[in-house]
């Protein structure tokens, strides 16, 4: 009896470690033909930023990304991102200085939603018609939902909806539509293609799956 309980318990174990290995296996991750590839991402839609009910919204007509991958296969990416061209729902001017990296993880299936690592700060600064800044807003290193990545003939759609993003800012409601201090309704939204090239510029195949 004992023997064949152990017997039992033996295969169960090396059935949960089959299950392991094979969801280890499985796992989503982003690839690329080339290890040292090059990363270069342009919106498709316009990327809109907003701080809460109260603010309005940020647009802007140029947002870029950038990086690199040191191998075939990543459990992660960094990317650099660049905007401009930013004005706030009234038409004024916003500055928008990055200090910081977007961490990229895939989602546990291809077709679910992934999260986004803000590491570093980002100030949306918005000046009046004289280049007075009037309203602050900075973003800090925290961890967004929203991400959904789908594989197309020339790279990585990637849509992003995030919600919930903690946001501080300074300036006062009348500039700002908000209170200053801390704010957790912030949104992100918009689009990108990102594609990649090798070190001599020749398109390589970027994927996640």
């Amino acid at each position: 009896m004992f023997r064949k309980a152990k017997a039992v318990a033996s295969g169960a174990i090396a059935l949960v470690a089959l299950g392991v290995l094979a969801s280890a296996a499985s796992a989503i991750e982003f690839h690329s033909t080339s290890a040292h590839t090059i990363l270069s991402g342009e919106q498709t839609t316009s990327h809109k930023f907003t701080v809460g009910s109260g603010f309005g919204a940020i647009t802007c007509t140029t947002a870029k990304f950038s990086g690199t991958t040191t191998k075939t296969t990543e459990s992660s990416i960094i990317i650099t991102p660049e905007y401009k061209g930013c004005k706030d729902s009234f038409g004024r001017t916003v500055h928008h200085t990055v200090e910081s990296k977007h961490r990229y993880t895939p989602p546990i299936t291809v077709t679910g939603e992934a999260n986004t690592h803000f590491e570093g700060r980002t100030t949306l600064q918005t000046t009046n018609g004289t280049g007075t800044p009037v309203c602050d807003v900075k973003i800090e290193t925290q961890t967004n939902n929203g991400i959904v990545y789908h594989d197309v003939a020339s790279g990585v759609e990637t849509t992003l909806v995030s919600s919930n993003i903690k946001t501080t800012t300074s300036g006062g409601s009348l500039n700002c539509g908000v209170s200053d201090g801390a704010h957790t309704g912030g949104s992100y939204t918009g689009t990108i293609l990102m594609k990649g090239t090798d070190t001599e510029g020749k398109a390589v195949t970027f994927s996640v799956s």
